[in-house]
């Protein structure tokens, strides 16, 4: 878990390990990096990382929660057209992608499902809750969270070769697929 106030140096200190983490990753492994190369590479004392940051992945896992938390509050447009919305939700993964790869690249995509649901819980109470029946509230978010993390997952294993527009060309084709078909898993 991680625990990061909101100050000015608080804030710093989290860049910075995150800032020698993503460096850290461009000489070896995630296994093999430890908290003393971090504050080697960082300069911010072991102290200050165990402050913030319960283990290395919490840092990740950080740095995710930011992304999915700035891409939906930047999000202005109207959640009406489906098609749009995931557009910019495309869009923005095609520039901001290198958290998204780390996670992937180590196995750990269960921080990008957390990090997207927690979000999008978020951003869905502010605009849609009442369309979705309480009682099946947690298994939309579930089906959304893990298609769009499945979407980028896909994305990322093919080496990013779709612009956001072949994805979502892609995305609408299957949409009418499963519409039309009976066969949903």
């Amino acid at each position: 878990m991680y625990h990061i106030k909101k100050d000015k140096r608080s804030q710093k200190s989290a860049e910075l390990i995150y800032t020698a983490l993503t460096t850290l990753l461009k000489q070896k492994s995630f296994q093999r990096i430890t908290v003393s190369d971090i504050q080697r590479v960082s300069s911010v004392s072991r102290a200050t990382f165990y402050r913030h940051f319960d283990h290395l992945t919490d840092v990740l896992a950080w740095r995710c929660e930011q992304y999915f938390a700035e891409m939906f509050s930047n999000y202005h447009g109207s959640t009406e057209n489906t098609y749009k919305f995931i557009h910019y939700l495309l869009e923005y993964w095609f520039f901001h992608h290198e958290i998204l790869e780390i996670l992937v690249n180590i196995h750990r995509i269960d921080i990008i499902y957390e990090c997207h649901l927690n979000c999008f819980k978020s951003f869905i109470e502010q605009r849609i809750l009442t369309q979705i029946p309480l009682e099946d509230y947690d298994y939309a978010m579930g089906i959304r969270s893990g298609m769009m993390v499945g979407i980028l997952f896909v994305w990322l294993k093919g080496r990013k070769k779709q612009s956001p527009e072949e994805l979502l060309s892609i995305i609408q084709k299957q949409a009418e697929y499963l519409k039309q078909s009976n066969f949903l898993v």
